[in-house]
Formats: C-alpha cells, sequence, structure tokens
C-alpha cells in the first residue's frame, strides 16, 4: 500500500500526497528539483574543433550523453519544461501532478550537435529540453541553424534566450543589457514562433539591471551557473543548474542528481569562488579571464 502523507506548501494550502519523494522541514514541504547544464555533444573525433570555440571541458561525448540520458530514463526520472518548474516551485502546479523524479535538461549556446546528437537522443528517450540560443552565433560554422531550430521546436524542444552576443552582464550599463535581453527574445520570437519567457545568464553573470528588464518585460524566470537545486526559496531569475563536463562518469552522474558525490561539494565550492572572483577583481579584468577560459 502507498504510503500518505500530508504537506503544506508556501502558500498553506494542504496536500495529500501518495509516495513522493519529498523532503520534510518542520511540517513545510520542500522539493529540490535538478537543472542539468549541457553545451555541446559532439562524437571524440570533433572534440578538438570545437574546444577552438569553447573549453573542451563544456563539450559531452555522443556515448556519455546517451549513458547520462539513458540513467535518468532507468531511473524513474521525467524531464520538465522551465514553465512547469516555475509552476512547481511557486505551488501553482497541483501537486498531484508533479512527478515524483522531475528534471530540467538546458543547454547552453547552441552549438549544431544540440540538433546533429543531442535532439535525436532526446527524443528516443522520450525526453524535452530548453535550448538557449545566443542570437549572433546562429548560422555560424560549427553552430545551429535557424531551420534546425525550428525543426527542434515542432517537436516540444524549448527555444530559449542566451543573449543577442554572450556578453557578460555585468560589463554593460542599462541600455546595453536591455538591448541584449530584450532584441533576442524578439529575434527568436519572429524566427521559431515560441514565447520567451526564459533567459540564461552568460556565464551565469548578472547585474542590477538584470532583475529589473526582466521583471518590468514578464520573462518567468533565469538560469544562472550558480551549483544547486530548486526548491521553494529559489529566486526564479537565478535558477541553480548543475553543470555537465567531459568524462563524467555514469555514476558519479547519477550521485550530481542525488548530491551525494565529492564531485557535488566540489562544484558548490567552485561556483563560489567563480562569484567572489568576479567581485574582487574589475569586471575587465574578470572579462578578459573569461573570454580566455571560455572563449578561445
Amino acid at each position: 500500500m502507498e504510503r500518505e502523507e500530508t504537506y503544506k506548501c508556501s502558500n498553506f494550502l494542504n496536500l495529500r500526497l501518495l509516495g513522493r519523494e519529498l523532503h520534510f522541514v518542520n511540517n513545510m514541504s520542500y522539493i529540490n528539483v535538478p537543472i542539468l547544464m549541457y553545451h555541446e555533444v559532439a562524437e571524440e573525433n570533433q572534440i578538438d574543433q570545437i574546444a577552438r570555440k569553447i573549453g573542451s571541458s563544456w563539450i559531452t561525448q555522443k556515448s556519455e550523453f546517451i549513458k547520462q540520458i539513458d540513467y535518468l530514463s532507468r531511473n524513474g526520472y521525467t524531464s520538465l519544461t522551465l514553465d512547469e518548474l516555475i509552476d512547481v516551485i511557486t505551488c501553482k502546479l497541483d501537486m498531484n501532478s508533479v512527478p515524483s523524479k522531475p528534471v530540467v535538461i538546458t543547454f547552453d549556446d547552441g552549438f549544431a550537435g544540440n540538433y546533429e546528437y543531442g535532439f535525436p537522443i532526446l527524443q528516443e528517450y522520450g525526453m524535452t529540453a530548453t535550448f538557449f540560443i545566443t542570437v549572433n552565433e546562429i548560422g555560424k560554422k560549427l553552430m545551429l541553424t535557424w531551420d534546425q531550430i525550428r525543426e527542434m521546436r515542432k517537436f516540444n524542444m524549448a527555444i530559449q534566450s542566451h543573449t543577442l552576443s554572450h556578453p557578460l552582464l555585468s560589463c554593460l550599463g542599462y541600455d546595453e543589457t536591455k538591448r541584449e535581453i530584450l532584441e533576442s527574445r524578439l529575434i527568436i520570437q519572429d524566427k521559431v514562433g515560441e514565447k520567451v519567457d526564459f533567459i540564461s545568464l552568460p556565464n551565469g553573470d548578472f547585474n542590477r539591471h538584470y532583475f529589473n528588464i526582466v521583471k518590468e518585460n514578464a520573462f518567468r524566470g533565469g538560469c544562472s551557473s550558480i551549483y544547486g537545486f530548486n526548491g521553494e526559496k529559489t529566486d526564479p531569475f537565478l535558477l541553480r543548474r548543475i553543470d555537465i563536463r567531459k568524462n563524467l562518469e555514469v555514476t558519479l552522474f547519477g550521485d550530481l542528481l542525488n548530491n551525494k558525490s565529492f564531485n557535488s561539494k566540489w562544484m558548490l565550492y567552485r561556483s563560489s569562488l567563480k562569484r567572489s572572483l568576479s567581485k574582487i577583481v574589475s569586471k575587465k579584468i574578470y572579462h578578459k579571464m573569461y573570454k580566455i577560459y571560455n572563449r578561445t
């Protein structure tokens, strides 16, 4: 017989769940939903070429990606859209309809392997994902085309904004920040026909203007690169993510999802260190360091 439990959401509405994998603190439930952050999926013999555009650590081999998505499928995970996630953490969704093991899959930048390898593998396993595209990069070498993006959208993959040109927002003023966010949104909506309500922050970087702009223009949320899980207390405009890097064995992948491994502690430390570094050094120096590390 399934276990029945009563819990309260942040709106203090009493709900009853059957066998849900929830945590309880002082009779208040919280849900920890992981968002996976990928960048590119490629065959081993393609990595060196792609690494000239993005650091090789951000490239997941096709064989690794298959094992990771297979792990999600075999272990009962259900992929959510970001809209569904926001409804979950703000308690707007009937909790009886929330899967017991939710996960959100995201890709940043808009690399061609997202379509060539990531998209068909996700389809095979019945998973959905959100692809954050850097608008000015679309159609360039190694990047997605608009036709590929439209095809992915046709099969229920979400297409959202990663800004126009992938800048560090903290180096921009109000007008430039607004242009990067709103123009990218308009172009995607025009080219793809999908409403853009979410943004992924390049390098997880932001400024004070970001929050005002997205809230004033009715965005629903934004993805950071801060390590962690997402629940009722998470700021929807700084959603936490788990960055998936190369050579991640499937057992460690599973540990990350369950927040069990040393890798989890290291990711939390690295995320905190990066945020601290951005505050210590000047924005100009940080921008140069960022470009050397991520954009060769």
